[in-house]
């Protein structure tokens, strides 16, 4: 988990270095804008609220200790930790989560950890590191104050739904670290104890790995609506999923990954004129420098898409062009109005590797790494 950075960090980055000159007109729970020496803005759209809404005050991704106790706010979560269980607590409920080996759990430098756990805060929940058993497989018990009775459940992810919609939190696989080198996809597994008490599995796809990562995340709108879509698993949407990998993979057999933006999220520079947009996409491994990306045939829906039902490709839009830790896509023809300078409405895109190659990418759904959209534009 070396990849998780501070909000400002990961926008620095992206900047090569360029100083940032802060701007407080800004509204969008989404965002951070910086002001340009041309007289331009930059607003960076996180795919997840990067700031509190109990006081609209930047995410801090650090443990803190209060009367003892480690305690973290995320955008809309109060997460906590009484030296055997952790708490995670929204506006919608409150769940437990009880690790094995989760037990006399020190705050180090912002985070949890002992010799086979360690916990970091996401932007609204956590990410776990956890050692596997010779089994492949980390287990852990999970409570729920109310009863769910509707649970999306695929190999990928779990999300207790709150409405048809929307979770109430979502348990998502990202990957496992091989100990020949590499990452592996891993699979999550659910068994219902009782009525509000559930067993949950993380397993790896390959023998002999040596650590799974995965994210318990209390739900937030996202800015990206996505799911990847896999040949070998034809039927199956993973909306709510964290990760997708790109290419050929002994599990998913070939993988694209669907996107598109919520429009809704970016009604504060629907008036502006628009200079440049870039999407910027996470990456926790590839042997690629590039993506083929395409324009749907038509609109598509991220809840009901799988490979089955997916939409063809039509026309190459370009390539995203891999620089440290990101895939970026140009998407500035696309969502830009040639005649008004404004932005347009556009029905997404697709990432392919279709030469060959493997990439394992952070989705929108990722709060460990989210993914960025990039605007320049002038009010």
């Amino acid at each position: 988990m070396n990849h998780m950075r501070s909000v400002m960090d990961t926008v620095m980055c992206l900047r090569g270095g360029n100083p940032f000159c802060y701007s407080d007109d800004n509204n969008n729970m989404y965002r951070i804008v910086s002001k340009e020496a041309d007289g331009s803005s930059t607003a960076y759209y996180f795919s997840t609220p990067i700031y509190r809404r109990m006081d609209c005050k930047p995410v801090e991704l650090r443990f803190a200790l209060v009367n003892g106790n480690p305690v973290f706010h995320g955008s809309d979560a109060r997460i906590s930790y009484d030296g055997e269980s952790l708490f995670l607590q929204s506006g919608i409920g409150r769940l437990q989560a009880s690790f094995d080996g989760a037990r006399a759990l020190e705050c180090v430098s912002g985070m949890l950890r002992n010799e086979s756990v360690q916990i970091r805060p996401t932007l609204n929940g956590i990410a776990v590191a956890a050692a596997c058993s010779r089994e492949e497989t980390f287990s852990f018990t999970l409570s729920t104050t109310d009863v769910y009775k509707k649970i999306r459940n695929t190999e990928a992810y779990i999300a207790f739904m709150h409405g048809r919609f929307e979770p109430f939190f979502v348990i998502s696989g990202l990957y496992a670290h091989s100990l020949g080198g590499g990452l592996q996809s891993v699979k999550l597994s659910l068994e219902r104890i009782d009525e509000n008490t559930y067993h949950v599995s993380v397993r790896t796809s390959a023998k002999a790995s040596s650590t799974v990562v995965f994210e318990i995340n209390m739900y937030e709108g996202k800015f990206f609506q996505d799911t990847p879509v896999s040949s070998r698993l034809p039927d199956k949407n993973n909306c709510f999923g964290s990760v997708a990998f790109l290419g050929q993979t002994q599990q998913f057999g070939e993988q694209w990954l669907y996107t598109k933006t919520s429009r809704k999220k970016v009604f504060d520079i629907e008036q502006s004129t628009i200079c440049s947009v870039k999407m910027h996409i996470p990456v926790f491994e590839a042997d690629v420098q590039s993506l083929a990306v395409y324009l749907p045939q038509e609109r598509f829906c991220s809840f009901g898409s799988t490979w089955a039902k997916k939409v063809p490709c039509g026309d190459l839009l370009g390539m995203a062009q891999k620089k440290d830790d990101y895939f970026t896509v140009d998407m500035t023809a696309l969502l830009t109005n040639p005649k008004t300078g404004r932005l347009r409405k556009a029905e997404g895109i697709v990432l392919r590797l279709p030469q060959g190659g493997h990439a394992v990418l952070a989705t929108g759904d990722c709060c460990m790494m989210p993914q960025i959209f990039e605007v320049n534009y002038r009010a």
